[in-house]
């Protein structure tokens, strides 16, 4: 067991390991859900131990660790409101791009909550469509068939890399975190659903019937930020993200496209709330948020 009050990692999560279990949500299904993501942080970091390599030379691909790290130094600042909200501005905009007369600290409040490893369910509407579209979205003959007989939801649980939440104000701001890799193109049943637009399509759906605090986010007070490094957002062409979140953010009809059970004026909307943010951006802001990158 590792010693209480130790660093989870010197460099990626310069943080005690009991403070890190606050910053997952309590789901309710299983009493150690906390538990289970903060093991499987330490297994990589072990893993690394194991090789000699600890360094950030062999860490250095971690999503997971870069998230973490990188947004926790934002968060548990002193003034975390305020670095919230200067990104925020730099991203999306000195005024919240949505259809309240509200502003950023307004939004931000005084109770954000920052949480990783993230589940949400896959919007009903969106399953509901599916069952009715499935000879659509695959081509193989056998899936489309396994699919229709499928006694099971369509699609899992959406995993989001991390949600910044105001449960006060329903503000939530959702983060897509790359490092190297690029998006997935498919889920089992629907070869034509990409990452980002299901990350989308989560963002835009209600919370339900949900007993955890994910319950108090508001849909229209949601925001998607793509997290990467800085190289990719300057050469956007190089990844398939690159290109689809231009196309959402230029072209709501793009998203209209690949979110077609959702109606157009809903993704004119969503379009407007939709940015991308590097984790140079975060260590501008705040020099702690990235040290491994020079």
């Amino acid at each position: 067991m590792a010693e209480a009050g130790a660093l989870l990692h010197d460099v990626f999560l310069p943080f005690p390991a009991e403070e890190l279990l606050e910053h997952f949500v309590d789901t309710g299904r299983r009493s150690d859900d906390s538990l289970r993501h903060l093991t499987a942080w330490r297994a990589r970091i072990a893993a690394a131990d194991l090789k000699g390599e600890s360094d950030p030379a062999f860490l250095d691909r971690d999503e997971t660790l870069w998230t973490a790290g990188a947004l926790l130094a934002i968060h548990r600042h002193p003034d975390a409101r305020d670095r919230w909200r200067r990104l925020l501005t730099q991203v999306l905009g000195e005024t919240p791009p949505i259809d309240e007369p509200l502003g950023w600290d307004e939004l931000l409040g005084d109770r954000m909550r920052l949480f990783f490893e993230v589940g949400l369910p896959s919007p009903r509407a969106y399953s509901a469509w599916l069952c009715q579209h499935l000879e659509h979205r695959h081509p193989l003959a056998a899936q489309r068939a396994a699919s229709a007989a499928s006694q099971r939801g369509l699609e899992g649980r959406t995993h989001l890399d991390a949600m910044l939440l105001n449960p006060a104000t329903g503000f939530a701001v959702h983060f897509e975190a790359k490092v190297l890799s690029d998006i997935d193109t498919k889920t089992k049943h629907d070869a034509l659903r990409n990452q980002l637009a299901r990350n989308i399509d989560c963002m835009a759906a209600p919370a339900g019937e949900s007993a955890t605090i994910l319950a108090q986010r508001r849909p229209e007070r949601s925001f998607l930020l793509l997290l990467t490094p800085e190289l990719f957002r300057r050469n956007w062409t190089s990844r398939l993200y690159g290109h689809l979140l231009r196309a959402y953010t230029t072209d709501p009809a793009a998203l209209a496209r690949d979110l077609p059970h959702l109606d157009p004026a809903t993704c004119v909307g969503l379009s407007r709330r939709l940015g991308w943010l590097t984790f140079e951006d975060l260590q501008n802001v705040e020099p702690a948020a990235c040290p491994w990158i020079t």
